[in-house]
């Protein structure tokens, strides 16, 4: 999932993590394997939620699930729980090598949150994430949110390789943030094509 080697492995990865999940249930690994899959996909977030939770209470001191579970606790609604399990999952780990994702979570979750600032500092400290889209999609939205529209598309300029309008629209509007008001990323969108993202 997180490795590059492409949509194409995607099937294949995906039936391993579920015979490592029939095989073994109550494996941290094989359930937070599973919320990731479920959480790619357009599904409730509440599923790769349950799954993550477990992964929670079995293994309690890994910091990526509770960074995971804090992002989709932050992106169902409970905005301030959510930015307080991913503050804790970095201090469980504070020299993780996985701290740009950690990062990530944080970042999301400040922005559900509103703290747009504490969003942008968080995110901009990923540097080896930086050709992630995603990242500079979230910078971007938090500058918009500050009413710094200038900013915002600059960030958006920074996605090396993007993808169609049409996907980031569904995952502003139906995956991320979901207690924030639609309004307010339906005026966002009209930056994406400011920034040349048809």
């Amino acid at each position: 999932l997180w490795g590059g080697i492409g949509p194409e492995r995607f099937d294949e990865a995906r039936d391993h993590a579920e015979t490592a999940y029939k095989l073994l249930p109550e494996n941290p690994v094989a359930l937070y394997a599973m919320a990731m899959f479920t959480f790619v996909q357009p599904v409730n977030l509440e599923v790769p939620l349950e799954y993550i939770e477990r992964a929670v209470h079995l293994e309690p001191s890994n910091p990526m699930y509770q960074g995971v579970n804090g992002y989709l606790v932050a992106n169902l609604g409970d905005a301030q729980r959510g930015v307080d399990q991913c503050l804790y999952a970095t201090r469980l780990s504070p020299k993780d090598s996985r701290e740009p994702f950690l990062c990530y979570m944080l970042g999301a979750s400040y922005i559900a949150n509103e703290q747009y600032e504490l969003a942008i500092e968080t995110m901009t400290r990923c540097r080896r994430f930086s050709e992630v889209d995603f990242i500079w999609l979230m910078i971007a939205y938090a500058h918009a949110q500050l009413g710094e529209t200038e900013r915002a598309v600059a960030s958006l300029k920074r996605i090396e390789t993007p993808r169609s309008y049409g996907f980031y629209r569904f995952a502003l509007t139906r995956s991320l943030w979901l207690d924030l008001p639609r309004q307010e990323k339906e005026n966002f969108l009209p930056l994406l094509e400011q920034a040349g993202i048809s």
